[in-house]
């Protein structure tokens, strides 16, 4: 997944000039490893990814099917999809507690938002706040 400006100047965006949604940040694991399966319920199709912690602990997430192929490029998994929006929500969530909170901001959430920030650049290639036409 690439993350392009839309129309709009400054406004990041994914494929097909989608702006990028902003997440709830309700999120307390990170994920190491992601799995789908497809299932109905109710004649509304979904699809469960279930991720994995590095301790074991496994949250199944339900999505409608097919939301996820709206986000890939060619050859690109859905399984990949997702665990881009997971990189991007945190990464955009640990900006706003470090940059964003009121109060001081205790020096191991820096180092955790700036270890976070290198990893969005490692996946996506840009820098967090080049995507997000922000910087501090």
């Amino acid at each position: 997944m690439s993350v392009r400006s839309d129309d709009r100047p400054g406004t990041p965006s994914l494929p097909g000039g989608v702006p990028i949604p902003s997440v709830p940040d309700q999120y307390a694991r990170f994920p190491q490893t992601l799995k789908s399966s497809r299932h109905s319920s109710r004649m509304v199709a979904t699809e469960t990814y279930t991720v994995e912690a590095p301790n074991g602990d496994v949250e199944e997430i339900e999505l409608p099917e097919g939301l996820a192929d709206v986000f890939t490029e060619e050859g690109e998994s859905t399984t990949a999809v997702v665990g881009d929006l997971l990189v991007q929500s945190f990464a955009q969530q640990a900006h706003a507690v470090v940059h964003h909170s009121q109060g001081d901001t205790p020096a191991d959430l820096e180092s955790i938002n700036e270890k976070m920030e290198e990893l969005f650049e490692e996946r996506f290639g840009i820098p967090l706040d080049e995507a997000m036409n922000h910087s501090h």
